[in-house]
């Protein structure tokens, strides 16, 4: 951030930027912004490590969300998009067949490592 900061303070002076106009000093760096991606090598161990330091408290979200290239507001208003799709098409399977929501929601998609859903092996079976 201090680089890039750098930069932009240099691209201002030269004229390359148009000058900050707001009232407070500095205020041109108060922005997010991500970098690409980390590069690497092994993904899945990488991947899985970010989770454990994600879920024991080591790295935020935001920070999680950064290292894959993103910006944590767009990763959440596309979890929020699909949170709805995923409560609307629970309700109209629910309401059609009978199943319970729940068991519907948790067919849709699964939110556990062992998959213990409705009608699954350790599951309730469904009536239809």
């Amino acid at each position: 951030q201090r680089v890039v900061g750098y930069a932009i303070s240099k691209a201002i002076k030269s004229g390359i930027l148009p000058a900050y106009k707001g009232a407070d000093e500095g205020g041109f760096l108060k922005w997010d912004f991500t970098l690409p991606p980390k590069f690497s090598i092994d993904l899945g161990r990488d991947s899985a490590a970010r989770r454990e330091d994600y879920k024991l408290g080591f790295k935020n979200l935001s920070e999680v969300i950064a290292e894959q290239g993103q910006v944590l507001e767009q990763h959440m208003d596309a979890r929020e998009r699909e949170t709805v799709d995923l409560i609307n098409r629970a309700k109209r399977i629910s309401d059609g067949t009978g199943v319970d929501f729940g068991t519907a929601l948790s067919m849709l998609q699964q939110r556990t490592a062992s998959g213990m859903v409705g009608g699954g092996m350790a599951g309730v079976p469904i009536e239809i």
